[in-house]
């Protein structure tokens, strides 16, 4: 049987629905929009390859990790420009786990000074379950009675329903702003009769802009994420300084969580590496999270990006 850590499931537990807290937290939101944002999917006229893994609070027993990989592209149709892809995400935090597997969808619709309006939609399907069986409680002291725990009775479960999502994402030259709403059909995965999984809504608001110095090689970008289910909220602000459109690093601050340090570079034309640090202001842990990224971007034609035309490409 698995350790866990006890007083997740002591905190979560004694209910008969479980409503989760918010989406999974990511340092480096600014490289990629589209993980939380359909309407950002095909920016820059690349295919986009990408994928994220954390591992949060490192030496704590099954603290938590997230994977996300994406693939999206632009094309043209009909006289007007579209962008498509597929994004897949997996999330563990404790005894509970979700997975899921959407299709993205962007109407693009350039603007007369350069920049582009974008309107877009997730669709796809979300699996969630509990490990309940796996759980080990003290049996010294004062702890939850995992007798009269009807999550803990039931062993393990899991379940998949419907899930979809939409934003909208303004990108200029200097400029990037947007707004989505995903889990939008506050998905309710049944267990038993007596217990289900409810995920609330999350909203993501988020902005950039980028500074250029009077040496060109040197481009400063803050940013800022702010994402809310309306019963809690998450605020991260960013600056990452990009050096001849190969090195980066720069800081996070994550409201009164943890610090960040945001690192990355460019390996090849078009492949880009990045890794985060967090170290929490939280006495539970002292040992920080680390998150790794990877993406790739190609012309169709098998082109590599040669500059960076966009805000969000650091």
């Amino acid at each position: 049987m698995r350790k866990v850590v006890v007083f997740f499931a002591i905190f979560c537990l004694g209910t008969d629905v479980l409503i989760s807290q918010t989406e999974p937290t990511v340092t480096q939101y600014m490289l990629n929009n589209s993980a939380f944002n359909p309407a950002a999917a095909g920016e820059g006229e690349m295919i986009q390859l990408s994928g994220l893994h954390r591992i949060s609070w490192i030496g704590t027993p099954n603290a938590g990790q997230t994977s996300v990989f994406q693939v999206n592209a632009p094309f043209k149709m009909m006289g007007t420009q579209h962008a498509a892809g597929i994004k897949i995400k997996d999330d563990r935090a404790g005894q509970f786990f979700y997975r899921g597997v959407w299709l993205q969808y962007a109407y693009k619709k350039p603007l007369s000074n350069g920049a582009t309006l974008s309107i877009g939609i997730d669709l796809g399907f979300l699996n969630a379950g509990f490990h309940g069986d796996s759980i080990v409680m003290p049996t010294t002291g004062t702890y939850h009675n995992k007798e009269g725990d009807t999550f803990l009775q039931m062993g393990s479960a899991a379940g998949t329903v419907f899930d979809g999502g939409a934003g909208i994402f303004y990108d200029a030259n200097s400029f990037y702003a947007g707004i989505s709403y995903v889990n939008a059909t506050n998905p309710t995965v049944v267990w038993s009769s007596n217990n289900s999984y409810k995920m609330l809504g999350t909203a993501y608001v988020t902005g950039g802009y980028k500074y250029r110095f009077a040496n060109p090689q040197l481009v400063l970008t803050p940013s800022v994420l702010v994402m809310t289910n309306f019963t809690v909220a998450q605020v991260d602000l960013s600056a990452v300084l990009n050096y001849n459109n190969r090195i980066r690093g720069g800081l996070s601050y994550r409201w009164g969580n943890a610090l960040g340090i945001v690192l990355g570079c460019t390996v090849l034309d078009g492949l880009s590496l990045g890794y985060a640090y967090d170290v929490p202001f939280s006495p539970i842990n002292t040992w920080g999270s680390h998150e790794m990224s990877v993406k790739y971007e190609f012309a169709i034609g098998g082109k590599t990006r040669a500059k960076h035309k966009s805000i969000r490409i650091l």
